[in-house]
């Protein structure tokens, strides 16, 4: 394992380096002196996740949950709080770098304090080729990703204002917190179950089924509420300077719906041990986006381009049936018919509540309130539609969470 501890920190090394010195030119790029040293302080995250990588592997193959999912909201809490605080005192686009770099450090921290585990001054040529042959393939999509995550914040930085830059950036991020604060616990449980069962493709369709479904129950009924109380969650977090952002967050928001499932998917294809076709479908991935956004540019609206996100999810769930198809015997109908059965029960809730408060709750005056009181009637409508519609999800469910 030191091998491998020494491997992933040389290349966050490499990487750091690369992104501490060509900072300068990406400043210049936008004709923004200040992102010289924003870069290098949000690209430490990379070295923070490469210090802690063996402990969050070894708390994994223990299939030690309870903690990883404690450690995941607890970084994700403090560093909402450390993000939202520094916001309100008119630090601006540093409020979200320190938010990210906060968050990542807690956990890095904690993974280090729980574990027993220390590197020794060891290194196997023979174990780094034979992770290389296998782990290389992921380095590339894992610096792929790295690049095109950021690539509206790219275009939006050049071609629009910074005011509307900071407005995206802070919706975007936002949505990003609610996902992977739900979907990093959930994924932590995913990859251990899939990779005991990984020669059973009858097994893992059948829970791969499941988990399909139970993730699109969580993170749609979260994403769609956030939608539907987007105002009033702002006015309460960041205040009502940053109500610019609303429209951003609501639109990047229907986009994050499918994206726990892609990532999971990918997941998946790394058990059964083909990195080599998570490579190939990501450079079709990247190629649709580059071609999605260069359409979207042409009508040089930034909601357009916005709103070419949400189409590159759908794209994106599209592709990856395809590969499941071929992968897994899971028809694709049969893909797309489970996820939309699960949005139907979230969407007819989200109708319900939309009505609900746009007729009987005052949020502009009371923000706090009509948020507890929707996402009180939002989750017993969501229960009840569940339970009228599909009452076998729901037990499973139930016994889901009494484990």
């Amino acid at each position: 394992m030191s091998t491998v501890f020494y491997s992933n920190l040389s290349i966050s090394l490499i990487f750091y380096l690369i992104l501490f010195f060509s900072s300068p030119f990406i400043a210049q790029f936008y004709k923004q002196d200040i992102l010289t040293l924003l870069i290098r302080i949000q690209g430490l995250t990379l070295v923070f996740s490469a210090l802690c990588s063996i402990q969050n592997t070894l708390l994994t193959k223990k299939i030690n949950f309870k903690r990883l999912t404690i450690f995941a909201l607890v970084s994700n809490f403090l560093g909402s709080i450390v993000g939202i605080l520094l916001a309100n005192k008119g630090y601006g686009v540093w409020s979200i770098v320190l938010m990210n770099n906060f968050t990542v450090f807690i956990n890095m921290v904690m993974l280090w304090m729980s574990s027993s585990w220390r590197p020794r001054f060891q290194f196997s040529k023979q174990k780094f080729l034979q992770h290389y042959k296998f782990g290389y393939k992921i380095t590339i999509v894992q610096f792929m990703d790295a690049i095109f995550v950021n690539i509206y914040h790219i275009v939006i930085g050049k071609l629009h204002n910074r005011n509307t830059l900071g407005y995206f950036t802070r919706a975007d991020s936002f949505k990003k917190t609610i996902i992977f604060g739900l979907s990093t616990p959930l994924k932590s449980v995913l990859l251990p179950i899939l990779s005991n069962i990984q020669e059973d493709d009858e097994k893992l369709r059948s829970i791969y089924i499941f988990i399909l479904k139970v993730v699109i129950l969580i993170i749609s009924p979260v994403l769609l509420f956030c939608i539907i109380f987007a105002e009033p969650i702002f006015v309460l977090l960041f205040t009502e300077k940053w109500n610019a952002a609303i429209p951003f967050f609501q639109i990047v928001c229907l986009s994050g719906i499918l994206y726990p499932i892609n990532t999971y998917i990918v997941s998946f294809l790394f058990v059964k041990g083909r990195s080599d076709l998570v490579l190939k479908i990501e450079l079709i991935k990247k190629s649709v986006l580059i071609l999605g956004i260069g359409f979207a540019l042409f009508f040089h609206d930034i909601y357009i381009l916005i709103w070419s996100q949400v189409i590159f999810s759908l794209t994106d769930f599209l592709i990856n049936t395809i590969v499941l198809k071929k992968i897994l015997q899971y028809s694709i109908i049969s893909q797309i018919r489970n996820v939309f059965q699960i949005l139907t029960i979230s969407s007819v809730a989200s109708i319900l509540i939309f009505l609900f408060k746009n007729y009987f709750l005052d949020v502009a005056f009371i923000p706090i309130v009509g948020i507890i009181i929707g996402l009180v009637i939002f989750i017993i409508s969501n229960v009840i539609i569940l339970y009228i519609t599909n009452r076998s999800l729901f037990q499973s469910v139930l016994k889901l969470l009494n484990k």
